[in-house]
């Protein structure tokens, strides 16, 4: 849609964008109301949030960079992690 998932959840918590929650954390949309969305409407409702919304501070905006990263590879790190302790530990009884 050539909108940040932070816009998005935006526009769903003013009540522009019907959404629903599954396990009160994942947003899901039905298809057709966002191709309804698509075009006119959504750069309205765009203009209109990015005039309610002050601009991010840089470090705001490198916060949410990381917090995306960590939230999408938390697995990769946590795998990582485990790896290495138990390298560490392999190698520590030899």
């Amino acid at each position: 849609m050539g909108i940040t998932e932070r816009q998005l959840e935006r526009l769903v918590s003013l009540g522009h964008v019907p959404a629903y929650r599954i396990g009160g954390q994942f947003l899901r949309f039905r298809g057709e109301q966002l191709d309804r969305l698509k075009g006119q409407r959504l750069a309205d409702l765009m203009a209109h949030l990015d005039a309610a919304a002050p601009p991010l501070a840089p470090w705001q905006r490198a916060r949410d960079r990381v917090l995306d990263f960590l939230y999408f590879n938390d697995f990769y790190l946590v795998s990582v992690a485990l790896g290495l302790a138990l390298l560490y530990l392999f190698v520590r009884q030899q």
